[in-house]
């Protein structure tokens, strides 16, 4: 499935603005960037999903609720500041930013629990 986001993220960067022109309207395409980044956000997104299941699969769960919380909390401020002082076209950066900080905490989490159990 990440090949499937990774073809749909480069078809946004080359077709994005036509898309979205013949789907919706010429006021629509105009944010062809933001759509690229949302994109862009869904290749970390999906990797950070199948480490969040991998999680799971260890029966490792107590953690989890937390990991979501800081998502969350990283989201929110990632959206207010973006939005605030560049716009709405920036804010797709909010959707690469929170699912790359996710994957991140996720692989320490499972790098330190196979630690643990291997070491």
């Amino acid at each position: 499935t990440a090949l499937v986001w990774l073809a749909l993220f480069l078809f946004t960067l080359v077709w994005g603005e036509w898309f979205l022109r013949l789907a919706f309207s010429p006021a629509i395409a105009a944010y062809s960037r933001l759509f690229s980044l949302i994109m862009l956000g869904g290749i970390f997104a999906n990797m950070a999903n199948a480490l969040g299941y991998s999680l799971t699969a260890m029966r490792v769960f107590r953690i989890q609720p937390f990991i979501n919380g800081i998502e969350l909390v990283v989201n929110l401020i990632g959206c207010y500041l973006l939005i605030r002082y560049y716009g709405l076209s920036e804010a797709g950066l909010a959707a690469v930013i929170t699912p790359c900080f996710r994957l991140a905490i996720l692989f320490l989490v499972i790098r330190n629990r196979l630690n643990r159990r291997c070491g």
